[in-house]
């Protein structure tokens, strides 16, 4: 194969939808984490589920909402009930987009447990939502996720890592911030659509040439 051939064109965030509403500061009363997905095996929500479990030990003010849909969430339900976390737990189902970021934009961290994807266009979104997200450390989380730099990278299908990493975002404000505004930076200086359109753009002028 001829490299000098191939072309590689990341995914885009239309930081224009991101920023267009700009939400006012405030004051919740737990600490919020947010997961949304297809609820399938390969997302890992029940690893989510019993790292909050453990956290739930040493923190009560923390909720974690989940979004989506799919084949797991009867058991997802199941889950929540046999484990008595109906009261920190909200399963709110499949919502629009708009309204997603909307919920991420107003939660504290965004945790990511998937096992297998591409590049996660929800991850892009979150970082340019300026949230810190937690992913396992697995090759698709390390193109975009640097541990400690632009998010948290636990180890893959490790509960207690899981629950660990979770830990230092709650208890550390500072933290968040810096990894959120880092990721943030990062998504803008890399996949912000107007420099995705410019390298499609010397693509198609290459091939037409």
């Amino acid at each position: 194969m001829n490299l000098e051939k191939v072309s590689v064109i990341q995914n885009g965030v239309d930081f224009e939808e991101i920023e267009r509403d700009t939400l006012l500061p405030s004051k919740q009363k737990d600490f919020s984490i947010v997961f949304a997905g297809r609820l399938f095996p390969t997302k890992g929500v029940f690893y989510l589920l019993n790292a909050f479990k453990l956290l739930r030990r040493s923190f009560r003010n923390v909720h974690l909402s989940i979004f989506g849909k799919g084949p797991l969430k009867k058991k997802i339900m199941q889950f929540i009930s046999k484990s008595d976390l109906g009261s920190c737990v909200s399963y709110l189902g499949y919502i629009p987009h708009k309204i997603l970021l909307t919920k991420i934009k107003k939660s504290d961290i965004v945790v990511f447990p998937s096992l297998n994807e591409a590049q996660s266009m929800f991850m892009l979104e979150t970082m340019a939502c300026k949230k810190p997200i937690i992913a396992f450390d697995l090759p698709f989380a390390r193109e975009i996720i640097t541990h400690l730099g632009t998010g948290l990278l636990a180890t893959e299908r490790d509960i207690n890592d899981l629950a660990r990493k979770i830990e230092m975002l709650i208890s550390d404000e500072k933290l968040r911030r810096r990894l959120g505004q880092d990721a943030y930076n990062y998504v803008k200086k890399n996949h912000n659509w107007d420099i995705q359109v410019e390298k499609y753009l010397k693509v198609y002028e290459r091939v037409m040439h």
